[in-house]
């Protein structure tokens, strides 16, 4: 249950990423593009798989206008915390040696967690932000290809 949970929570993440990326015409090739390729019954190049996954939703020009908007506002904030949270991975790298003390790494540790909490967090925000533009029957939708990866996920 727990799995699928997590599943089901990754999927919406990497789906409104994928509807964010695709209306403000940022097409990216990454683990989302790519998970909605292979959640498709005849092989399709990922951007075409996501493009037809998004277009099933059939955005209204306002909905389009509306999450291109929330990409913007959010993308700085999250760029922002992603950069701290690599240099805060980097950190930590350098001060797990020998000859560091327990708390050294210890605080470095808990500079890693709070930034991968706070990127968690400003991510989930843009999420429902976005979610909020969708009617009820295009979450639905999104459910739906969320229930079909996760069958997929379990037979493999």
């Amino acid at each position: 249950m727990k799995k699928l949970a997590l599943l089901s929570s990754l999927f919406l993440g990497l789906a409104f990423t994928s509807v964010a990326n695709f209306v403000s015409a940022e097409p990216k090739q990454n683990i989302d593009v790519q998970l909605l390729a292979q959640s498709t019954e005849t092989p399709k190049s990922a951007e075409e798989a996501v493009k037809e996954f998004i277009d099933s939703l059939n955005l209204t020009d306002e909905q389009k206008t509306q999450i291109k908007t929330i990409v913007t506002d959010y993308r700085p904030e999250i760029i922002e915390t992603f950069q701290e949270l690599v240099v805060a991975l980097n950190t930590l790298e350098q001060v797990v040696k020998p000859e560091s003390s327990s708390n050294e790494i210890r605080v470095a540790r808990d500079e890693v967690v709070h930034l991968e909490r706070k990127l968690s967090d400003i991510m989930f925000d843009e999420l429902i932000a976005i979610r909020d533009e969708l009617t009820v029957e295009q979450r639905g939708q999104i459910n739906q290809k969320i229930r079909e990866l996760a069958s997929k996920k379990a037979s493999q």
